[in-house]
């Protein structure tokens, strides 16, 4: 199972192995890092999301992953975040919908 932990960041990526018991052994791991694409304009973030999803998916295809996890993010239109920085970054900077879309 290929785990997926999105954060406006970083996305956090890791393959996990189960056996019966439910107990898991981490075959693989990766963070991404995010923060330059940030400063990059639409089309540019939109390419890099691309090639991300690419590569998750080549990483699921390496290591036969039969199963995706993704995190179920839902921000609420009216909830402020502690300034104004951190709230664009999480709301509108945050491509959360895209790259689960796309996978």
């Amino acid at each position: 199972m290929l785990g997926i932990d999105l954060n406006p960041n970083y996305f956090g990526i890791s393959i996990l192995e189960f056996n019966q018991k439910d107990n898991f052994k981490v075959l693989y791991k990766e963070v991404i890092d995010l923060i330059e694409l940030q400063k990059k304009n639409k089309n540019k973030v939109h390419f890099e999301l691309y090639e991300i999803n690419y590569r998750i998916l080549k990483l699921c295809k390496t290591w036969r992953v039969a199963k995706i996890a993704i995190e179920d993010l839902k921000f609420k239109k009216n909830i402020k975040f502690w300034s104004k920085d951190l709230n664009r970054l999480c709301k509108s900077k945050f491509r959360y919908s895209f790259v689960k879309s796309h996978l």
